[in-house]
């Protein structure tokens, strides 16, 4: 007589017997998304413009002790972006800037962490307007009560993804700060 075998005992002896033959750490637990915050500032005519993007969807594991472990993955409507101009903010969503229409979002997925003191660098997989490149990001980890706040700053080149064409009054380089509220 066969047995029905439940499927999660089958997958958790699967990643025990992975774990097993190849000496890896196999990691159940994912960090809760509190609260998110991603805003950009870049130059254009002389004037700072500064926008947010909202709706941020993430995947989780980090622990500042394990960061060798992490995994950090997170996906963003291009239609949420604002910059405090809605004629700008739809013009940013057309074919020569975000092609929002053929590229919905913007996804991330880290590959691996490193740290320096108490600074990290997280290195992603950044997926632009269809166009994927490495990105190094550094950021910090600190505690705000029972949770955990991650805060990045970096820099991209927006022609890196094809974001707009070349300008004489729109900078190339756009400064970005993500912050990331997580619980354990």
């Amino acid at each position: 007589m066969i047995r029905k075998i439940n499927k999660n005992i089958v997958y958790f002896f699967v990643f025990g017997l992975i774990q097993l033959v190849l000496g890896t750490e196999v990691v159940f637990a994912q960090n809760k998304l509190i609260s998110s915050k991603v805003t950009f500032k870049i130059e254009n005519a002389g004037l700072t413009v500064n926008g947010s993007f909202s709706g941020l969807s993430t995947n989780i594991n980090f622990n500042p002790e394990k960061y060798a472990t992490a995994k950090i993955e997170g996906t963003l409507p291009v239609a949420t972006i604002k910059t405090g101009n809605s004629i700008r903010d739809n013009h940013l969503q057309k074919k020569e800037y975000f092609d929002a229409v053929a590229y919905p979002e913007i996804q991330m997925v880290s590959k691996f962490f490193g740290k320096s003191g108490n600074d990290y660098k997280g290195y992603f997989l950044l997926t632009m307007k269809g166009i994927t490149k490495d990105v190094v990001i550094p950021f910090t980890a600190v505690n705000k009560d029972e949770n955990l706040v991650l805060t990045a700053n970096f820099e991209l080149n927006r022609q890196d993804f094809k974001v707009g064409g070349n300008s004489l009054i729109l900078d190339d380089k756009v400064f970005i700060i993500i912050v990331l509220e997580i619980a354990p």
